[in-house]
């Protein structure tokens, strides 16, 4: 495998895009304390108007 194709490798995400220091700072706590919850995030939204559920589930799995 070439040093280009092993670069892009998900393993070796952090030598594409380094942490930005919050991130640092919540990975810190987080792996000292993996029961911690300080940094759940929750977002709740309301949608009005017809919803096209199949629509809806495809656009959340490209996001996630």
């Amino acid at each position: 495998m070439s040093n280009q194709q092993n670069k892009f490798k998900k393993q070796n995400v952090q030598d594409i895009q380094s942490l930005t220091p919050i991130q640092e700072g919540m990975l810190y706590h987080f792996l000292k304390n993996p029961d911690n919850n300080h940094y759940f995030e929750q977002l709740c939204l309301t949608i009005r108007g017809r919803l096209d559920l199949e629509i809806m589930k495809k656009a959340w799995d490209h996001v996630v």
